[in-house]
């Protein structure tokens, strides 16, 4: 299975396009066929699971609604698309982290099996939760790249919406290289419960 690559992204309109289809009763049976098509599995990081799964679009269009632009993507992947909202209300949770050794994709891969061996209880969950604070102290790092407050990735993302064309360039090549969105342990909490529930029914 070949992933798209994954980029941390914030904009005007998406956000807002984004929740209007989720209650929309019409895009919602669409996606089913797209949730067929991708066998319920994340199109960035590869995790597989029927429930709190997203339709994002790939060109970040969310205007261009058509089949073969809509992929699967579960929500740690989904709310790299909107940087400017993740921690907002209820929506995602998760901190901007130094990381350069791991592409995103690679991150929100490693947080399914670090987040499930900690809410399970698993004979991992000590070291599990060490690699993942070790992790979000990365934060730090980011805040001396970035500024103050930035490793919150809703403030980042507001600025990124409210910069100018030559800002936003230049946050951008410092993300793409170097910075990662760290999902929130606690704020993913319920998901993974529920994911972990699912798949020891499927084992039976």
């Amino acid at each position: 299975m070949k992933l798209h690559h994954l980029t941390l992204s914030a904009t005007h309109s998406n956000w807002r396009l984004f929740m209007v289809r989720k209650s929309d009763q019409g895009f919602l049976s669409f996606q089913q066929k797209v949730f067929l098509r991708d066998d319920d599995t994340c199109q960035f990081c590869g995790f597989r699971a029927g429930h709190y799964m997203d339709v994002v679009n790939l060109d970040q269009n969310f205007h261009h609604n058509r089949i073969n632009n809509l992929i699967t993507a579960c929500c740690f992947c989904s709310q790299c698309f909107f940087m400017e909202s993740v921690g907002r209300d209820e929506y995602g949770g998760g901190v901007l982290v130094v990381l350069p050794e791991m592409t995103q994709n690679q991150v929100n891969a490693m947080c399914h099996v670090l987040f499930t061996a900690v809410v399970s209880g698993s004979a991992a969950a000590t070291q599990a939760r060490n690699i993942y604070r070790s992790l979000k102290l990365r934060s730090q790092q980011a805040e001396k790249l970035l500024g103050e407050g930035l490793s919150q990735p809703a403030l980042l993302g507001r600025l990124l919406v409210d910069y100018g064309e030559k800002e936003c360039e230049a946050i951008q090549q410092k993300l793409a290289h170097s910075v990662r969105l760290l999902p929130d342990l606690q704020r993913f909490s319920e998901p993974v419960k529920t994911w972990i529930k699912d798949g020891l029914q499927q084992m039976g």
